[in-house]
């Protein structure tokens, strides 16, 4: 950060509109992790609304849904939803992560996170299942579906990524939401390492006839640097299908420094980010 940044003085404040006040913006924020219950959503809608937000990307939770084989219990999402909608944020939601009733892989990790239906049968018909019965009870009031998340990495692929396996897991996931739904959208990649050969595997697989986006996620203490990012990821989706959109899924950083996550050893404050440099 350069010394006049530092120096700038506040001169005013803007005032906010509330979700609700704003017809259409293309903003909006992450609330993952419901899925695997670790804070509470009551705490935040208010908060998320005012920050003038319209869309919130959420994960569907398959384990927290499924704890009794083909017995679904959407309660604790449709509270997620239906409060986001009631105050003008529209959820767009990530279809993940896997599930301990079909695969023993799955029982050992927090959340199924890593862990995809694609070994057995059982699991691939569990998994389309699943998809049907939460696009059917969910198709008026979820328009977008993302497949999986950072498929890219080990960490979420946890045998290893494999984009031939990725992009024929969006293949099977995009039919089993568009027989229930024929409008959905459907958004594939979820990548974050940014490795174009990764999505060019997966489009290889025929995945572009499939899907409506493409997502990647950057964590970055330089976003400028995006653009370039963004430049690879238009002319390899343009090669294989020039209508399919792209979103910047994940972004951000700490408030403060230390703890976990993507910039944790950066120092952040709000302050700073503020000041940030163009």
């Amino acid at each position: 950060m350069n010394q006049s940044m530092q120096q700038l003085k506040k001169i005013g404040t803007i005032k906010p509109k509330n979700s609700k006040q704003i017809k259409f913006s293309r903003i909006g924020l992450g609330l993952e992790k419901l899925d695997r219950d670790v804070f509470d959503p009551e705490k935040v809608y208010d908060k998320v609304a005012d920050t003038g937000v319209k869309w919130a990307r959420i994960q569907s939770g398959w384990q927290r849904t499924e704890r009794q084989k083909g017995v679904y219990d959407f309660d604790w999402i449709d509270s997620i939803v239906d409060n986001l909608l009631k105050r003008g944020v529209e959820p767009w939601v990530c279809l993940c992560y896997g599930n301990g009733l079909y695969s023993d892989e799955a029982k050992k990790i927090f959340g199924a996170v890593g862990c995809p239906p694609i070994f057995n049968d059982e699991q691939k018909k569990a998994w389309a299942d699943y998809v049907k019965a939460f696009t059917k009870h969910f198709k008026n009031r979820i328009k977008f579906y993302e497949v999986w998340n950072e498929p890219d990495g080990d960490s979420c692929w946890k045998h290893g990524s494999n984009a031939k396996e990725y992009g024929e897991f969006v293949i099977s996931t995009a039919k089993a939401v568009r027989e229930v739904y024929p409008d959905a959208k459907i958004i594939g990649g979820s990548v974050f390492l940014h490795k174009l050969d990764f999505l060019n595997d997966a489009f290889l697989t025929g995945m572009g006839d499939y899907i409506d986006f493409i997502t990647f996620h950057s964590y970055t203490h330089d976003e400028t640097t995006v653009f370039e990012k963004v430049k690879g990821f238009r002319a390899l989706i343009d090669k294989f299908n020039p209508n399919i959109g792209l979103i910047q899924g994940e972004s951000g950083s700490q408030s403060r420094g230390g703890g976990h996550g993507a910039l944790f050893e950066a120092g952040w404050t709000e302050t700073a980010q503020a000041k940030r440099p163009p």
